[in-house]
């Protein structure tokens, strides 16, 4: 799984937040995005290998961390992503008004920034 993402300097870090650890100390923002690209991988990964538990909680990770860095009420793509991800994990787990909301959510976002054109 290492070679599949995207940053080579964030591997750890990106490892670290997935295993929980509390106390994960973050690089200055751009390392931050790439952590968050990381765990995009990951969860991508999980759903090819049919895992929608795992990837459910590395979307989970993501979004939280997605949010804890660009904000909660401010549209992100990485934002957006980690809210269709965790759609995805839902709708293969049979949870559909879950899964819609979340990807409506998503969609919203990405629609409100870059349009639906």
């Amino acid at each position: 799984m290492r070679e599949a993402l995207v940053n080579d300097s964030s591997t750890e870090i990106a490892a670290a937040f997935l295993e929980g650890k509390e106390e994960v100390k973050l690089p200055k923002f751009s390392n931050i995005v790439n952590i968050i690209e990381d765990l995009e991988v990951i969860g991508k990964l999980y759903i090819l290998k049919g895992n929608f538990f795992g990837a459910y909680f590395v979307y989970r990770q993501m979004s939280s961390l997605a949010e804890y860095v660009f904000g909660s009420n401010v549209n992100h793509p990485l934002t957006a992503q980690a809210l269709i991800g965790l759609s995805l994990t839902k709708q293969r787990r049979g949870e559909y008004v879950e899964a819609y909301d979340l990807c409506k959510r998503g969609v919203d976002m990405l629609a409100g920034m870059f349009g639906t054109r």
